[in-house]
């Protein structure tokens, strides 16, 4: 993925290049990196590992531990929302608005 290319980008050719190999040799790396994964995921080998090797419960709950993921990045204080903020004893805890809305909403 784009990750391969960052690395590439960054660390073996260089911000500037200015790294250890030249960019055309990088981008060659790249693109037969791409040919390879190609290669793998039309003869259904990608489909055979993925079957094979990864247990299915895992397969069934990577999707949803991905979206509960980039829910939290969505609810920190970061973007504004206050939903998820950091705490010093659990690492992280509902935002101030959020847990005083739910203790007046149950009368507390």
């Amino acid at each position: 993925g784009m990750g391969m290319n960052a690395y590439f980008t960054y660390n073996v050719v260089g911000f500037t290049s200015f790294g250890n190999i030249l960019y055309g040799t990088a981008l060659s790396a790249v693109l037969m990196k791409g040919i390879v994964f190609f290669l793998i995921a039309v003869t259904g080998l990608r489909y055979y590992s993925i079957k094979t090797f990864i247990p299915e419960p895992v397969r069934l709950a990577t999707p949803a531990v991905i979206g509960a993921f980039f829910s939290h990045l969505r609810l920190q204080t970061a973007e504004g929302i206050s939903v998820v903020v950091t705490d010093v004893a659990t690492a992280i805890t509902l935002g101030y608005s959020i847990a005083y809305g739910l203790l007046a909403g149950i009368g507390m």
